[in-house]
């Protein structure tokens, strides 16, 4: 077992990979110091190695460890290996020499301890000395001054060599270890990673996260509003008796350019279906406060006279509702192009027309009499939908609500009694396969009016702002149809447990294993979770009460300074500017503490978030495997652009990855085989997936600034 820092990984070679050797799997560890690698032999001890080979001290001279101890702190860590496996081997190595000469000075006299150490044992112990530091030359040294150029590790692995065959009579044959094949060699025993071999899936973790409980409704009553009211005019009764089936509430214009998604206003809009069969589209822009300004009439761009439906959802994910025309057995589409008026462009027929997936974007349902709804998801991106199943990719119109069981199947359901009385189910994101909603009751949350026979005149709209529906009843006097709104202040059921779950090594990478934290809607953190290598329990040792700005989409957790902590990352969403609290945690320490934010940095990702949890504009991890965390900024497409987080700022390296036509929400970056560099994962939201794009690092390659190489399926799908 190969176990130390950066250099046991091979790091800053030409591949930084293994060449050709076997079995490449090591312990190493970029920016570790002894200590920490006494930590991962702990958690390594129990696949019984008979050789263990150490390289270890660099970074104590550098990452502010005790140099005058190392060599204690070694001889701690090789008796502990010795008292862990019978008859295992342990050879340690000087450390190399370094281009800083304070540095050099500090590694020549940590490796005159080593050398202590290792002729301080007793004849016949079986321990060797590889000492590489008189050995290697001043030019086997890369520019950076702590790492091996190419001749320089095949030095290395010479002088290893040379220690290995002098002490080769006196190591054992390995002791056997379940579901560790010591006989199996090549491709079998490389670090790579290969669909199917992750074993069953576990529990990770046990109680922990909030939600905000089931749905609890509340109302306030407004009244009348005036600006709202509908004239009958001179209008024949088959007109004006008419006149519910043609109001819609929806968001058609931008008031503030600047407000969140979540707190847009729905506007007043009529189709006024005249007598000679010609529809006029009329529009009051929703002020705020229950306000509506006056009424002025705009152009679907398609001709939609006959109808007999129409409805108003936003199709592409823009944030405006686009117009839909249910005629001839089909759905034809125009997508608001934004303007007051909004202004229109009809994509002619696409297959109504309600977000139940909670992407952002209109799916299709169809209603089954007295049995529930069948819907296809609208999986596109840019202007074109791309119909899809909700179990399964290609199961086009499944059933996602079943009247008879509507516990079992994000937009929630509402049925409407005859006097305007609301039963209401919650849609919460589905936990099983598939991306089918799971819909919990609330119960009959609106009690209705005196009046029967008035289904059709009961409206919801976003009128106060809140991103909740309100409750309006158009009531219908001798001239005019009057809006009454209850404004909806009921709470509950919009987040689930798992959604604060953030996983970083937040303890200096003593361990080398992340932690969890578990963030609030608003940026509250109150609980970290220690990982100690037992799930699904976690450690509770350390106590943790911060407060970033929010909400939680926008809050990253990385090691932007590259000290081996990760720091708490708060992104602006319009401007994508961020403001980084650094971890001051101090090894041994009971609290985790940051600093106030004093850390900024601008590197111009506009993407922000979109409507899912998943759908994330900005990623902050590692890519280039200097330790720093980067910024990726990816397009709604799926275009990956990126900036370099080097100690001087932050450097733009444009296109990262070019789009492969994925669903953002579905991207993900993670270091799948432990290179130092995030790699590229697209998940299938149906199977739980992994097809996963290997980083080569910074190397050209078709118009991206890196290179990737697809690796195809690396995780099996789930159940």
């Amino acid at each position: 077992m190969p176990l130390g820092a950066s250099i046991t990984q091979r790091f800053r070679s030409n591949d930084e990979k293994d060449d050709t050797v076997a079995d490449s799997d090591n312990e190493g560890h970029p920016d570790w110091m002894i200590n920490f690698v006494y930590g991962a032999w702990k958690n390594s001890k129990w696949m019984k190695p008979n050789l263990v080979l150490i390289n270890a001290g660099l970074n104590d001279c550098n990452k502010g460890g005790d140099p005058s101890k190392a060599g204690e702190r070694t001889k701690d860590m090789v008796n502990y290996i010795f008292a862990s496996v019978l008859g295992v081997t342990v050879i340690l190595s000087t450390l190399l020499r370094n281009g800083d000469l304070t540095r050099d000075a500090c590694t020549k006299d940590i490796s005159r301890q080593i050398r202590s150490v290792s002729k301080g044992y007793k004849k016949g112990t079986r321990i060797g000395l590889a000492d590489v530091r008189d050995v290697m030359k001043s030019s086997d040294i890369g520019p950076d001054n702590d790492h091996p150029t190419d001749d320089g590790y095949k030095m290395f692995a010479r002088v290893w060599w040379d220690a290995i065959s002098q002490i080769e009579d006196r190591i054992q044959p390995p002791a056997a270890v379940t579901g560790i094949d010591d006989a199996a060699t090549g491709q079998a025993r490389q670090c790579k990673k290969v669909a199917g071999n992750a074993g069953l899936p576990g529990q990770s973790q046990l109680g922990s996260g909030q939600d905000d409980g089931n749905y609890v409704h509340a109302s306030t009553a407004r009244g009348t509003l005036e600006s709202a009211v509908i004239y009958k005019g001179s209008d024949p009764k088959s007109i004006t008796d008419a006149i519910p089936w043609h109001i819609f509430f929806a968001n058609v214009v931008k008031g503030d350019p600047n407000t969140a998604r979540t707190g847009a206003l729905d506007d007043w809009i009529r189709v006024y279906h005249n007598t000679k069969d010609k529809n006029a589209y009329w529009f009051r822009q929703n002020l705020g406060g229950g306000k509506f300004d006056r009424s002025v009439q705009f152009d679907v761009d398609m001709n939609c006279d006959l109808g007999p439906r129409y409805a108003f959802a936003d199709l592409n994910n823009d944030g405006l509702d686009d117009f839909f025309c249910i005629k001839e057995n089909a759905v034809w589409a125009s997508l608001n192009r934004g303007g007051n008026p909004p202004k229109f462009e009809s994509i002619g027929q696409i297959i109504g027309n309600f977000d139940i997936d909670g992407d952002g974007r209109a799916d299709f349902c169809l209603v089954k009499s007295a049995v529930g709804f069948a819907c296809s998801r609208n999986g596109g991106w840019g202007d074109k939908p791309q119909w899809q199943g909700f179990a399964t990719l290609s199961g086009i119109r499944g059933t996602v609500f079943d009247i008879a069981q509507p516990d079992k199947f994000p937009r929630d359901v509402m049925y409407i009694g005859d006097n305007g009385s609301v039963r209401t189910w919650i849609n919460n994101r589905g936990t099983g396969k598939g991306i089918v909603p799971k819909w919990r009751s609330a119960g009959l949350t609106h009690a209705g009016q005196s009046s029967t026979g008035i289904q059709d005149s009961i409206k919801f709209g976003r009128i106060y702002g809140s991103n909740r529906l309100d409750y309006i009843f158009l009531k219908e006097k001798k001239d005019t149809y009057d809006l009454l709104v209850w404004e909806n202040r009921g709470e509950g059921r919009t987040k689930l447990k798992a959604d604060g779950s953030y996983y970083c090594d937040m303890r200096n990478r003593n361990y080398g294993s992340d932690d969890l934290v578990w963030i609030y809607q608003d940026g509250r953190v109150d609980e970290i979770n220690v990982n100690i290598h037992s799930p699904p329990a976690w450690g509770h040792a350390i106590t943790f009460d911060f407060r970033v700005p929010g909400p939680r989409n926008g809050i990253h957790l990385a090691d932007w300074t590259g000290d081996g902590t990760c720091d708490i990352i708060v992104q602006d969403r319009a401007t994508g500017d961020l403001t980084i609290f650094q971890n001051t945690y101090k090894t041994g320490s009971g609290r985790r503490t940051f600093d106030s934010g004093i850390i900024h940095a601008s590197p111009g990702c506009d993407q922000g978030w979109g409507v899912g949890i998943f759908d994330l504009g900005m990623r902050i991890l590692d890519i280039d495997g200097d330790g720093r965390a980067d910024v990726l900024c990816t397009e709604k497409n799926g275009r990956i652009m990126g900036w370099l987080n080097k100690a001087s700022g932050l450097e733009t390296v444009g296109q990262v990855k070019l789009s492969e036509g994925w669903d953002r929400s579905s991207i993900r970056f993670a270091d799948v085989e432990a290179s130092g560099h995030a790699d590229l994962l697209h998940v299938d939201k149906y199977t739980g997936a992994v097809n996963v794009f290997t980083n080569n690092g910074n190397k050209a390659q078709g118009g991206s600034s890196f290179s990737w190489t697809s690796r195809g399926m690396l995780y099996n799908p789930i159940g």
